[in-house]
């Protein structure tokens, strides 16, 4: 009998528990400017200490899966020593989630670094693989009913704005520490699932990819069609070809290139998962440090500027397929929307375009919907609301969206 398709929601542990204070992105929190309005993290959603009531929201939205992150930091604080009641909490929050019939996939790495860890050059310590590979061993151990892993969500992302834009940590403008990076994440992968698997040998463990949706601006500039090409390579493709051929290929104007063995990796992804949220029209910028600009389509727009487009989530649905032949989980998928018009089209039109993707051979095996909660969303802070439940951070009351009852027809069969 097939596996139930996962309609769940997803959140990441520094976005909505609230008290991470002893990692990179709570410093970062500090610096003025950082942080659009000032905001900081804080008591985010609370959510470390309302999981019993968000597991109620989860059933209530007829969701059978849910997508978390453990915090690293607050697990280790400090470096070798294990907080057994941060785990034993983290134990706690699984067997609720397992009573209630949801069932749980763990992140290991959304993001945030343990300072400790930062301090001696986080990604590009040179221990990195070996420390997240024993963090990720500990984790199986102590999560050992947890089945579904993704090691490190988004590491192009990561590569990108921590590492090109300097608008995440360690806020650096540098492309050959950008490659350094995601050396360092593709190694951390591998050396995270061999460790996971030690202990777990049935997990199904994956990487969640960011994949856009990138366009030549003008298609009949020869140009634009070849900056197209690099950037999907480097941003979409580059990662899970790693995993793929066992060899961490990087290539792409303005980057220094790389190519080196990775046997590790062959063999370390049992589903690739996949986190969608717009498109870009991409040209030649030749006074840029890429030689590459990316704008977003004219379509309509979140309230991240992003654009609503549709056709483009079945297009990589399809391209992930093609390319890999492993079964896709949609692992993130959402808009920010503080009128609450836009979130309910926007989950139609996208569960639409999945379905089509299905009909068209694409095994889609779950989705998530980003997020679960309103919460703190990184270096915009505040502003921007992705919640299927909205937040009152004043007083930490959770209300329904419009989207509620939609993607509770969804996940119950009954759309």
């Amino acid at each position: 009998m097939a596996d139930p398709f996962l309609w769940g929601t997803a959140t990441a542990a520094h976005q909505v528990e609230g008290g991470n204070i002893h990692n990179d992105w709570w410093r970062f929190e500090q610096e003025p400017g950082r942080i659009a309005g000032g905001d900081r993290s804080g008591a985010a959603a609370d959510h470390w200490n309302r999981v019993a009531h968000d597991v109620g929201l989860m059933t209530a939205l007829g969701a059978n899966a849910y997508r978390f992150s453990v915090e690293w930091s607050r697990v280790e604080p400090t470096e070798g020593r294990w907080d057994d009641a941060a785990w034993d909490h983290y134990v706690d929050e699984v067997a609720q989630l397992r009573a209630a019939g949801v069932v749980p996939m763990a992140t290991l790495l959304h993001f945030t670094l343990p300072a400790w860890l930062a301090d001696r050059g986080g990604l590009l310590a040179t221990d990195f693989p070996d420390v997240f590979a024993r963090f990720a061993a500990e984790a199986a151990t102590r999560l050992s009913d947890v089945r579904w892993w993704v090691t490190i969500n988004e590491p192009n992302v990561v590569m990108v704005l921590g590492y090109v834009e300097g608008v995440f940590p360690p806020a650096v403008r540098d492309p050959r520490l950008a490659v350094r990076a995601a050396v360092a994440q593709l190694r951390g992968h591998g050396a995270a699932s061999v460790a996971v698997r030690r202990v777990l040998p049935d997990a199904r463990i994956g990487l969640a990819h960011h994949l856009a949706d990138l366009q030549p601006k003008n298609p009949a500039n020869p140009v634009d069609r070849l900056v197209t090409g690099q950037s999907a390579q480097l941003f979409n493709w580059a990662f899970q070809d790693a995993v793929t051929h066992g060899r961490i290929r990087l290539r792409t104007a303005g980057f220094p290139s790389v190519d080196v063995e990775a046997p590790e990796l062959l063999g370390s992804t049992d589903f690739f998962g996949l986190n969608y949220y717009n498109r870009y029209l991409i040209s030649f910028a030749p006074r840029t440090p890429a030689k590459v600009a990316w704008e977003y389509g004219d379509g309509p727009k979140t309230d991240m500027g992003y654009e609503v487009y549709p056709a483009g989530f079945e297009r990589v649905l399809r391209a992930a397929w093609e390319r890999y032949r492993l079964p896709v989980v949609v692992t993130e998928n959402g808009v920010a929307d503080d009128s609450e018009w836009v979130r309910p089209a926007a989950l139609k039109w996208h569960v639409e375009a999945m379905r089509a993707a299905m009909a068209a051979g694409v095994p889609v095996l779950g989705y998530f919907y980003w997020s679960l909660l309103d919460n703190f969303e990184w270096a915009e802070g505040y502003a921007k609301r992705f919640g299927l439940y909205r937040v009152d951070y004043a007083t930490q009351e959770r209300h329904p969206t419009a989207a509620c009852e939609l993607f509770r027809a969804y996940a119950t069969g009954q759309a």
